[in-house]
């Protein structure tokens, strides 16, 4: 998978997000998923989280792409 097409974001241990490579909070990472997805219906996001990242922090996540309508979402694993 190519990620320089795809939104790319990154939770940190301490639940910082970042949105290609940007950090931001859940509204703005909202608000940039839904212009993305106004743009291009198919827009791939990655999704790479820190080992620590707790389960309610990731479904959080998961629950603002069912708000921005994204269906593309790609988990990433192993080390980086």
């Amino acid at each position: 998978m190519d990620e320089r097409a795809a939104q790319v974001i990154r939770i940190a241990a301490d639940d910082t997000l970042l949105l290609n490579g940007a950090q931001v909070t859940r509204q703005e990472l909202l608000d940039k998923l839904r212009a993305a997805v106004a743009k291009d219906r198919n827009v791939k996001v990655v999704v790479h989280g820190d080992k620590q990242v707790k389960y309610r922090t990731v479904a959080e996540i998961l629950g603002l792409f069912q708000l921005a309508d994204l269906w593309n979402i790609h988990l990433a694993s192993g080390k980086e």
